[in-house]
């Protein structure tokens, strides 16, 4: 006797539409999209604002410095410096610099010499490249860092090219 097989047949109220479908799964890639979104904007450092340094807790052995501040405005993909370094002899120098966050070098010259720098985004870091020199003679990395409560910043400095000493450089928010 030959098997029975049966045949299930949907009420048309009951099935699905493909328009119904294609909703579903264009709400759930939307939802999967705007949480990694804020996951990955979550990692990023808000270090908008104005750092004065705290030489007490820094660790920094080749330059001499009076003072050093910066005043930082962070976008989402932009990020503009105001620094101001104020030497023993009263002596200030100022420098500004505009870049964007995503690697791409941007030239600038600080103290009479071509400099480019770069920004990138490492987890909760903001890592920046500096190369100075004609042929990249000094190739520092530094790595911005938050603490937890967000009033102090620490910057790693990395020699990568050079005879510049590693050392740290830590903030306080004004």
């Amino acid at each position: 006797m030959p098997a029975h097989t049966e045949t299930t047949v949907w009420p048309a109220a009951t099935t699905p539409s493909k328009m119904d479908l294609d909703w579903k799964l264009m709400r759930t890639l939307l939802l999967i999209s705007l949480s990694a979104a804020a996951l990955f904007a979550a990692d990023r450092p808000n270090l908008n604002g104005a750092w004065q340094w705290n030489p007490a807790k820094s660790e920094l052995h080749s330059a001499k410095l009076a003072g050093l501040i910066w005043v930082i405005d962070q976008k989402e993909t932009t990020f503009h410096l105001s620094e101001t370094e104020r030497h023993p002899d009263g002596k200030e120098i100022k420098t500004d610099l505009d870049c964007t966050t995503d690697g791409k070098e941007c030239s600038i010259h600080t103290k009479g010499e071509p400099t480019s720098v770069s920004f990138w985004y490492n987890g909760a870091a903001l890592v920046e490249m500096v190369c100075k020199g004609h042929n990249r003679e000094t190739v520092i990395k530094k790595r911005m860092k938050l603490s937890d409560d967000g009033k102090l910043m620490s910057v790693e400095l990395i020699p990568m090219v050079g005879s510049e000493q590693p050392g740290k450089l830590v903030f306080e928010k004004q």
